[in-house]
């Protein structure tokens, strides 16, 4: 039985002025191997962080997410962030329970306080992975720059929030047809946003999704 597709979010409403808690850490460990099958080939998937470190090592960022996060809310990013080579990739999260209430998604460039994105409006989402693209709002990163993003949702009488890291460096790698091999491409040279998404809304590298995010210390619920 095939898993659902994640859930996209088509924003309605952008607010303005909404603070953004700080997150992020450190990547973890060399990562471990990654196996995606693609019709007859097994291919490798294997994500290298960048050598300079993550987005929010180089900010000296204090990271931190309020309510019980291993729980409720998850971004599918490693611990302090990572590289995208789009300048509007598409943000993953996933979501314990199915949630029906309000959805807050931030966008902010490090060094500033008024907010690139502040989306707040009322949603249903699926239980699982959720995603909302930075091109369907509009927002085109700018290279070199470090950007923190939050996903909030309300449980109870308590808002919980998590927020990591993206920076944005252009790539000059060329696009191909076959899922697998793109994402293994992308991963390897450090850009995991575009090599999750990839991973993400392919059915057949359901898979690899779930080692890609083992191997950054992510575990989903079965």
């Amino acid at each position: 039985m095939s898993k659902p597709k994640p859930k996209t979010v088509r924003p309605r409403l952008l607010a303005a002025g909404l603070s953004v808690a700080l997150a992020a850490a450190t990547f973890l460990s060399p990562p471990s191997a990654v196996f995606a099958q693609n019709d007859d080939e097994t291919l490798e998937i294997v994500f290298v962080p960048p050598v300079d470190g993550a987005p929010a090592e180089r900010i000296g960022a204090g990271t931190r997410g309020t309510g019980s996060p291993s729980e409720q809310l998850k971004l599918m990013v490693p611990k302090g962030g990572a590289l995208t080579g789009s300048e509007s990739p598409a943000l993953y999260w996933w979501n314990a329970k199915p949630y029906d209430g309000m959805l807050t998604v931030t966008l902010t460039r490090d060094g500033t306080d008024a907010p690139l994105l502040n989306l707040e409006e009322k949603v249903t989402l699926q239980e699982g992975l959720n995603t909302l693209s930075l091109g369907d709002v509009g927002v085109r990163l700018k290279a070199g720059d470090i950007y923190r993003w939050a996903v909030s949702i309300v449980s109870g009488n308590r808002k919980v929030t998590q927020t990591s890291y993206i920076e944005f460096r252009k790539s000059d790698m060329a696009a191909t047809d076959n899922s697998a091999k793109m994402a293994k491409a992308l991963a390897g040279a450090g850009l995991w946003y575009d090599a999750f998404a990839l991973v993400a809304r392919d059915p057949k590298l359901s898979g690899a999704r779930t080692a890609m995010l083992k191997q950054v210390g992510i575990k989903l619920p079965n």
